[in-house]
């Protein structure tokens, strides 16, 4: 039961979180708070598969080359932003995401798209980067 229950954690708190997004913006005049709107609606998104990589087993090494390549992804964006059309970022999201498996590739873009637009500005099209790596 309790196993249950950890593993649906994240789905049941990020439908609880789009639920008050949606009662936010009917009831609460949401249109002019986009951008809390949006970053509930980026954490609902990601929640769940940051949960299901918490909660399942995975060595050091595993987890500290995920890091790397969401760095590596985040400063390849930021370094690049000038040029257009040089995307060194969706090269090691695709490349995780064939060699480690989908939820890394998630995890790795999505860190990379937050941890990058710290620099490059946050705004509601954030969750827009996030989840095409899903």
């Amino acid at each position: 039961m309790i196993a249950q229950l950890k593993s649906k954690g994240g789905y049941l708190i990020a439908l609880a979180v789009m639920v008050l997004s949606l009662v936010w913006i009917t009831f609460f005049n949401g249109d002019q708070h986009y951008v809390i709107i949006s970053i509930m609606c980026l954490v609902a998104s990601m929640l769940p598969f940051y949960w299901h990589f918490e909660t399942r087993r995975s060595e050091a090494r595993e987890i500290v080359f995920i890091a790397v390549l969401a760095t590596m992804a985040a400063l390849g964006r930021v370094a690049m932003a000038p040029f257009p059309d040089v995307k060194p970022t969706s090269f090691i999201v695709i490349m995780t995401a064939l060699t480690l498996g989908k939820e890394s590739g998630f995890i790795v873009g999505s860190t990379a798209a937050i941890v990058s637009n710290l620099f490059l500005g946050q705004g509601p099209w954030t969750h827009g980067r996030c989840l095409p790596g899903a």
